[in-house]
């Protein structure tokens, strides 16, 4: 692929729907290249 701006492909996985609450982006090997939280997200009421 060579896309190695994870950051704006992260901002794109989440620009899909506003109920995704986290993405994380894994390389072929399994090594994280990219997580994070949407800022601002509450926790579900299940947790409470």
């Amino acid at each position: 692929m060579g896309f190695t701006d994870y950051k704006t492909l992260f901002d794109k996985i989440m620009a899909i729907d506003p109920k995704i609450r986290f993405a994380t982006i894994f390389d072929m090997k399994g090594n994280v290249l990219h997580s994070e939280h949407r800022k601002g997200m509450k926790k579900p009421t299940f947790f409470r």
